[in-house]
């Protein structure tokens, strides 16, 4: 239920965090210590006595998803990645010429203008894959009923749908 935080809102977190501690060191005797103290450390932020909790070394805005799944964007890179994975292909070297370089991304530039054009003439673009559509649909549905939820029936409900992805 940890990556589940994501999808918490970023002022529930602090709350969420404690209650999933409790939780999680109630119900395996304290066996999970050391990825509850390295996710409040690098996640959350180490909480101090009479002083607010320290920066943690990944600020809660940078990730966190449920903005993100609220607002139906998406929560990865992976359309960058895969166009970045089809264009080294076509490239097709790792140290290409400067006027190879250039020749690619005048190719590169085409593909995106008849891409423009057809979304223009009405195409659709290629649809999600129907698994990834369905998980995605079933978070953001989870996200806005947030506020009906028990706050560890949620975490549980969102880990078993991240992992449906």
């Amino acid at each position: 239920m940890i990556p589940a935080l994501a999808f918490v809102p970023p002022d529930n977190i602090f709350v969420f965090f404690e209650e999933l501690t409790d939780f999680i060191r109630g119900r395996f005797n304290n066996d999970c210590d050391e990825i509850l103290d390295y996710f409040e450390e690098n996640y959350i932020g180490r909480f101090r006595r009479n002083a607010p909790r320290r920066a943690p070394l990944f600020a809660v805005n940078l990730w966190n998803m449920f903005h993100r799944t609220f607002d139906e964007l998406p929560r990865t890179n992976n359309c960058i990645e895969g166009w970045h994975r089809g264009f080294q292909a076509t490239v097709a070297s790792c140290h290409p010429t400067f006027w190879k370089f250039l020749a690619m991304l005048k190719k590169e530039d085409r593909l995106n203008r008849v891409k423009m054009l057809q979304a223009r003439g009405g195409h659709q673009p290629p649809q999600q894959r129907r698994r990834y559509a369905d998980a995605n649909r079933r978070l953001t549905r989870l996200v806005d009923n947030f506020p009906n939820y028990e706050h560890i029936r949620y975490l549980r409900a969102v880990a078993h749908n991240v992992g449906m992805g």
